[in-house]
């Protein structure tokens, strides 16, 4: 049965691949792989729809068919996004289409997005594999945490960029689609795009990765740590 997804997912790759390409060719690489959950054998806890972790790729190359070394990947989990949405296709499509975006955040504010050094079979051991293939597929791995973590000022600022980005390429996506942000317990969406000002356009033609290790401007720095002072136990 073909994957109503597949063509999607591939057009993704193209996207992301271009908006990363400077970092991309700096480290060999020629892609950003989007793995869906359907064209592998893992099971998952059905309570995520994307994954991202700086070692994501050593885990998931035997199920990349293009596999040509390290490079950016995710992991999303399409039969829940389907059940999610109730198979509509339209709500579907935007909702793959928003959580890829939401996992290439993740990915721009991972430092040594290639490690180059885990291609020995050491580093592909199968303890290694086992403990990935574990975790998702157990739902207390993804609420041992506040939701917060790992959801920070950057992957937030950087959810933004990428999201301007993609719709000057025509892409029909919008920063709340990317950004639950009553679930992360932030303020609006649109208080932060407004505090980011003219920054997305700004700094346009900058390689994306190197917008975190530039200071954001202070309203948007502002309204973080106004949401931060809110949260009783500090976590993001």
């Amino acid at each position: 049965m073909n994957n109503p997804f597949r063509e999607l997912r591939d057009r993704l790759e193209t996207v992301f691949a271009d908006l990363l390409r400077p970092d991309l060719k700096i480290n060999g690489a020629d892609r950003v792989h989007v793995v869906m959950v359907s064209e592998t054998d893992l099971t998952t806890c059905g309570e995520f729809a994307g994954l991202h972790s700086p070692r994501i790729h050593r885990w998931l190359r035997s199920y990349i068919p293009r596999w040509n070394g390290p490079a950016p990947t995710m992991l999303i989990d399409d039969a829940t996004i389907s059940r999610d949405c109730d198979a509509r296709w339209d709500l579907m499509a935007e909702r793959f289409i928003s959580i890829c975006t939401h996992e290439l955040a993740h990915v721009v504010c991972t430092p040594r997005l290639f490690d180059h050094d885990d291609e020995s079979d050491k580093a592909m051991s199968d303890m290694v594999r086992q403990a990935f293939v574990e975790s998702v597929a157990t739902k207390a791995t993804f609420y041992s945490s506040s939701p917060r973590v790992g959801h920070g000022v950057d992957w937030l600022r950087a959810c933004l960029h990428i999201t301007h980005r993609m719709q000057k390429r025509g892409w029909d996506i919008y920063a709340p689609q990317v950004i639950d942000s009553t679930f992360y317990s932030l303020s609006s969406t649109s208080k932060y795009r407004n505090a980011l000002g003219d920054e997305p356009s700004r700094l346009s033609g900058w390689p994306v990765t190197s917008i975190p290790t530039i200071p954001p401007p202070q309203q948007f720095l502002d309204q973080w740590n106004s949401d931060l002072a809110e949260w009783p136990d500090g976590s993001f």
